[in-house]
């Protein structure tokens, strides 16, 4: 069935080479003539050429180039277009010979120039092969050949999937796997960054929000074709996270195929409201973390990023300046704990119903939670 197959695709390369170019005012025909081994192999080609609507164009350029050595043309020439015929067609034969015994391939470029502005357009680009039966000259005719553009007189075939390793992209033998690794992060928090230690990391409080740009990348040698998932920590630890209370969010990846690169793009909206305390925190993104994927390599799939997270009241709450007159009511007989806009706890009092203000009394201006029996409340002191 694979000689079938190659036999196939043999034949539609003849036929590719011999059909007409890319413009409608130009067709070539290939033949090739002065056969040797057998009348397998060629050393030169024939190009029968045909131009319509010939009077627009001035000249055709023909450039032959040695595809094992391609920097510099073998041979270039112009032909003048003349002895147009009525009907408005120029044809002419011409003459490439391969130049050398080792020349195995070679590309021929016709170029049609414009008679109005001399503009040179490329009108065909076809390679030959100087055997027809052995493109690649290596001992094992195309149609069995698992590898026919390429010499491999071995036809080594690790894998055993009808493809030379010579030409195999992929090998998909018993010990070729993929690796899943992060490619590339970029995090941004809608209240900006804050410099912790010399480092400019995201700043997150209650309402904020995490926009990130995450892509990973299969660079191993097998493909992926089942599913597996990309999942997300928010830790106090850079290197640890507990995968239930620590757990933020998870997207599916239903396959990756080799040196294919996967993106997911989002945000995280309510992610402060999942934290208990200020501080720093770090933001696991963890590639298939029950394995699911047997990989080459299983120690490059998590990216740990630092972000800053400061338990500030929400800033629909902080248009509300209450003085301390307006907090008459609210401190019962009762303790009351006093915090700062971060959560940090500066003092407890004992309080009477007449005798609210002894809470505030020698704080400064700011923003403060006072939270008592009852109620929790948030006040601003002028």
């Amino acid at each position: 069935m694979k000689t079938f197959l190659s036999l196939i695709l043999v034949l539609l390369i003849f036929i590719k080479t011999n059909a007409q170019c890319n413009n409608p005012d130009f067709d070539v025909t290939f033949e090739r003539i002065a056969y040797t081994n057998g009348n397998s192999c060629t050393s030169k080609i024939k190009s029968v050429l045909k131009v319509t609507n010939a009077t627009k164009y001035s000249r055709l350029y023909v450039r032959v180039f040695d595809m094992d050595a391609p920097t510099l043309p073998l041979k270039q020439k112009y032909f003048k277009i003349k002895h147009v015929s009525s009907s408005g067609t120029w044809l002419y034969n011409w003459y490439a010979n391969f130049h050398s015994l080792e020349m195995n391939r070679m590309k021929i470029e016709h170029y049609l120039v414009k008679k109005s502005n001399g503009q040179k357009i490329l009108v065909c680009s076809k390679q030959i092969y100087k055997c027809r039966t052995d493109f690649d000259r290596d001992g094992i005719s195309n149609g069995v050949d698992n590898c026919y553009l390429t010499y491999n007189p071995s036809q080594s075939d690790v894998d055993n999937d009808g493809i030379g390793d010579s030409c195999d992209p992929i090998n998909n033998n018993v010990n070729a796997k993929p690796d899943l690794t992060f490619h590339s992060l970029d995090i941004q928090s809608t209240d900006g960054t804050t410099e912790v230690g010399g480092e400019y990391i995201p700043l997150v409080d209650l309402d904020s929000r995490i926009k990130f740009d995450f892509e990973i990348k299969n660079i191993g040698n097998k493909n992926i074709t089942r599913q597996f998932y990309i999942k997300v920590y928010a830790s106090r630890n850079n290197s640890t996270y507990n995968t239930s209370s620590d757990f933020v969010e998870q997207r599916p990846v239903n396959n990756l195929n080799l040196n294919q690169i996967h993106r997911w793009k989002s945000e995280f909206t309510d992610i402060g409201s999942r934290l208990t305390s200020s501080g720093s925190y770090y933001l696991h993104f963890v590639i298939d973390q029950t394995s699911v994927i047997t990989e080459s390599n299983e120690n490059n799939n998590t990216k740990v990023s630092k972000f800053q997270f400061t338990k500030r009241f929400n800033k629909t709450n902080t248009k509300k300046k209450l003085s301390i007159d307006s907090t008459k009511n609210l401190l019962k007989n009762n303790k009351v704990y006093i915090y700062d806009s971060k959560g940090k706890l500066l003092k407890t009092v004992l309080t009477k119903e007449n005798n609210e203000n002894s809470a505030l009394k020698g704080l400064p201006t700011g923003f403060y939670i006072i939270k008592s029996r009852n109620e929790k409340k948030q006040i601003f002191i002028k």
